[in-house]
């Protein structure tokens, strides 16, 4: 798969800037200081390359605009919240790959492993202020793959069944789409 770094980082940026919540301009401005658009999405799983996370993130965003037009028939789920949460449920892994030259591979080195959803939550509402609806499915995006998930998997799908969107979006994104 070809990624083009520079490509995916203004589509990124336009649809983020396209958001009008409070604080959205410094989270932009933060994210073009991190790694973001260079890191891989992964150090061994899917697109574990240069521009893998943000390449991730579009398709992710894409599935998951798929996913809600075609089959939610629930309260809708506004654009800037599919933007927000689609292109920023992986924020977690940003500054935490490392490329080994002697390995030929990235590295996972997370210096602050608090959980993978909960820490995307925690970063992003530094710079602007989540709904709750979007705290739980950045938080629980990770579905079964979560432990967590797997214990109070019937409490929040009948809270917020629009988690389940999320997760499946990540899911065919990472085992179908994005496979080389």
């Amino acid at each position: 798969m070809q990624i083009d770094i520079e490509k995916n980082k203004q589509d990124i940026i336009s649809l983020l800037e396209g958001v009008d919540r409070k604080g959205m301009g410094a989270l932009v401005e933060w994210l073009k200081l991190t790694d973001f658009f260079t890191a891989p999405a992964s150090s061994k799983f899917h697109l574990a390359v240069k521009g893998g996370l943000a390449q991730h993130s579009l398709s992710v965003f894409k599935t998951f605009q798929t996913l809600v037009n075609t089959f939610w028939k629930g309260i809708p789920i506004t654009h800037e919240s599919q933007v927000i949460v689609a292109l920023l449920h992986d924020v977690c892994k940003i500054d935490i790959y490392l490329w080994s030259d002697s390995q030929q591979k990235y590295i996972h080195d997370d210096t602050f492993p608090i959980g993978h959803g909960e820490k995307s939550v925690i970063l992003i509402q530094n710079f602007i202020a989540l709904s709750d609806l979007e705290v739980a499915m950045i938080r629980w995006h990770m579905g079964p793959y979560d432990s967590e998930y797997n214990r109070g998997e019937n409490f929040i799908v009948k809270k917020f069944p629009e988690t389940k969107l999320l997760y499946f979006a990540d899911d065919i994104s990472t085992q179908y789409l994005e496979k080389e």
